[in-house]
């Protein structure tokens, strides 16, 4: 059991959260009555989102919580909870990444919209995720360290709700950003990006507090060649395919009025033509994938994927340069050439990146049923054995119901994964070297 000292260490910093709330409640009305230099205008504490007494009085039931639990701190009446840690965390995590987002938004692209160009209120919210995020890792620290005398890694595993839960939560977080940002008039680029960074952001979080395995934390030399592939393959290459794919391929079979556009719904709703898109691709892409495992050559490029043997999110984009290039000829130049509506190909990419993190993430999960449905950490994580005979299984990319199709579909319960990786202990570790690999081993 967690020492009432401890709780009181954790309530100073709430009840400094607590107090810059309380201080913003009373401010506002305060700069209307008094019209002081010292505060800024009552219309700058003010988003516009909510009628100002509506939002007084959800502002004063705030404080109420937040003082009876900043209280119950300070006396020590607070037992942690490992699930109650993990809710506040994820919550937390949420509130604050979306936060974020609004700021940066509000002083770039979007300063003309009242609701994103308001620093103060933004800044606020800011502070109530804080303090989610400080209460949750009070429970979740203190449910650790009860137990982990005895606990291992594999016993540490939530067997509650909530694993099941962070997957499906983040993921609809993106897309309703994504419509969100849509509807709002943001440029259809920082409309796909800003949800991706964002769930980058939400996953980074979750790795560090939540992890499956703490021997899968990279070491330094590993993050520094996964950033140059995240930089260079994942971020720089596709606009430049893009681009030769437009200019060499595109712009002429479009100038000779080729029926292939007329294979595509273009009439379907969006988010149909989105999901039709991710199956076809996936399709696609499980072929390409699983000749990857059974010819010398393509197994030479894939070779450079394998070679991770921690899994975390940002290796997720270790792809040699010509392996990349194959797969965007088959999920990009096809459905450019049937001119495909962009929103469509940027759905897309919002549903392939976001998944991909999940994918490779080194966080506790528990997908359930949707192991049979989308290409999950739990099914991935067996693709990386390095055992031969459970990696030529789970090709799927960002759905995997091509494996459960064609019989290539693998998860084990009686057991875990063990060792990830290639089984060429000598294999290089550096992006020139992993570049060159395929063409010297």
């Amino acid at each position: 059991m967690i020492t009432n000292a401890r709780s009181r260490r954790y309530a100073i910093g709430l009840s400094l959260l607590f107090g810059l709330f309380a201080f913003r409640v009373v401010a506002q009305p305060l700069a209307l009555v008094s019209r002081t230099a010292l505060l800024p205008s009552f219309q700058s504490w003010h988003s516009g989102a909510l009628p100002y007494k509506l939002l007084l009085a959800s502002q004063i039931a705030i404080l109420v919580v937040l003082g009876s639990t900043v209280w119950q701190f300070a006396v020590g009446h607070v037992t942690p909870r490992r699930t109650e840690g993990v809710a506040a965390l994820v919550f937390g995590s949420l509130y604050f990444s979306v936060m974020v987002g609004r700021l940066i938004l509000g002083m770039t692209v979007l300063s003309h919209r009242r609701w994103f160009a308001s620093p103060i209120p933004t800044v606020f919210h800011l502070v109530l995720a804080t303090f989610a995020l400080l209460y949750g890792h009070f429970h979740y620290a203190g449910a650790a360290e009860s137990r982990a005398a005895d606990k291992s890694d594999m016993s540490k595993q939530s067997h509650g709700v909530l694993p099941y839960l962070i997957y499906p939560a983040v993921m609809t977080t993106t897309f309703v950003l994504f419509a969100l940002f849509r509807t709002m008039g943001v440029p259809l680029v920082m409309s796909t990006y800003a949800p991706v960074l964002i769930a980058a952001g939400i996953v980074t979080m979750l790795e560090l507090n939540f992890p499956h395995r703490s021997e899968w934390r990279p070491p330094v030399s590993e993050v520094k060649t996964d950033l140059e592939f995240m930089t260079i393959v994942q971020l720089a290459f596709p606009p430049l395919v893009g681009f030769v794919f437009t200019l060499a391929l595109i712009a002429p079979a479009r100038a000779l009025h080729l029926p292939i556009a007329a294979l595509w719904p273009h009439a379907w709703p969006i988010w149909l033509q989105a999901l039709l898109m991710v199956l076809v691709v996936d399709f696609l892409r499980y072929w390409l994938h699983r000749a990857a495992h059974q010819n010398d050559t393509l197994w030479r490029l894939h070779s450079v994927h394998h070679s991770v043997e921690q899994m975390y999110w940002l290796n997720t984009a270790r792809f040699h340069l010509l392996e990349k290039a194959m797969q965007m000829t088959l999920d990009s130049l096809p459905f450019l050439l049937m001119a495909v509506e962009p929103a469509v190909l940027s759905l897309y990419y919002v549903a392939y990146a976001t998944n991909g993190f999940f994918q490779h993430c080194n966080i506790e999960l528990r997908y359930g049923v949707l192991n049979y449905v989308v290409g999950s950490a739990e099914t991935h994580r067996w693709h990386h054995s390095r055992i031969p005979r459970e990696s030529n299984a789970n090709y799927g990319n960002t759905v995997i119901v091509w494996d459960v199709v064609f019989g290539t579909w693998f998860l084990p319960r009686e057991r875990a994964v063990e060792q990830l990786g290639l089984q060429d202990a000598e294999y290089p570790k550096s992006f020139l070297a992993l570049m060159r690999a395929p063409f010297s081993r």
